[in-house]
């Protein structure tokens, strides 16, 4: 069987099973118990919404603001209206440090327009 039938064939078996499986007595598990996400969602405030991979390691508040710390010291720019609302880090073995990261920060007022930023460097 290809493979486009044969998800067919689980979507309209999920949505039987949904809509009859309870009147039967059936416990079948759905689509997303079958294949479990390698992400998790984060609700976050500012109405903020992100996933992140599982295996990545979230910072924690205190290494947050040390990241908020050395941006200032590097650019000059202060960060104190600066909020990080997440910062995850995926560290491989094979490097120093991380070998990504991801960072959701919220500014409550700009300081520096990009072009300001760009003439930094």
């Amino acid at each position: 069987m290809k493979a486009s039938k044969l998800i067919i064939a689980l979507l309209v078996f999920s949505t039987f099973t949904d809509l009859v499986g309870p009147w039967l007595g059936l416990n079948v598990l759905n689509a997303s118990e079958l294949n479990p996400s390698v992400f998790q969602s984060f609700n976050l405030k500012h109405g903020i919404t992100i996933k992140l991979p599982k295996h990545w390691r979230i910072l924690e508040s205190q290494l947050m603001k040390q990241i908020d710390t050395n941006t200032e010291v590097l650019t000059g720019v202060g960060q104190g209206n600066n909020d990080i609302v997440i910062a995850a880090n995926y560290e491989d073995g094979s490097t120093e440090g991380a070998a990504a990261t991801a960072r959701v920060s919220v500014r409550t007022s700009q300081t520096k327009t990009q072009t300001d930023v760009v003439a930094m460097s």
